[in-house]
């Protein structure tokens, strides 16, 4: 398997307990995450710092640091945005251009501020209390999914897909 990208509301959710956000976590053997969403989970910690760092780290994985490289694309990817109207903040653009960089798949349920063709929107949240999904889209090989992956022309595939930003 390829590389993949955890956004933190993915994190968020299975510290929860949400089903969809486990099963995703569980799928992928070479799972990342961003320094961003490392900082973003653990920041959200109370008294359960350590229990959060147990949780990641029983996941084993990648930690992914920013690099000259992320942050021209994080810059780029921020500056378009703002540019065709829709304002993606600075931590979205920080990991979303990490995973241009690297080629990885980013797994979120954000389908508002990511939209890069490496996305791969595995479920969405219809309501926290109980806990609501619609849009599940297992992993691969649990049923059909679509998950596209960048090649070199990562930056004229942005530019085809910032100049139709989602709705919502």
């Amino acid at each position: 398997m390829a590389l993949v990208l955890f956004d933190s509301n993915i994190l968020i959710d299975a510290l929860k307990g949400y089903p969809p956000a486990i099963e995703e976590l569980e799928y992928w053997d070479e799972p990342a995450i961003s320094a961003i969403t490392w900082m973003e989970v653990m920041a959200g910690t109370r008294d359960d710092y350590d229990e959060v760092l147990d949780f990641l780290n029983s996941f084993g994985f990648e930690v992914i640091h920013t690099n000259e490289a992320t942050m021209i694309a994080s810059m780029t990817i921020r500056r378009m945005s703002i540019q065709m109207g829709h304002k993606v903040g600075l931590p979205d653009a920080i990991i979303m251009g990490t995973g241009v960089v690297h080629k990885a798949t980013i797994i979120t349920r954000n389908k508002k501020d990511f939209f890069t063709p490496n996305v791969r929107i595995s479920y969405e949240l219809k309501s926290t209390n109980p806990a609501e999904f619609i849009n599940v889209d297992p992993p691969p090989g649990v049923a059909s999914s679509s998950t596209a992956v960048l090649g070199d022309d990562w930056f004229e595939l942005f530019k085809q897909t910032i100049s139709r930003p989602p709705q919502g």
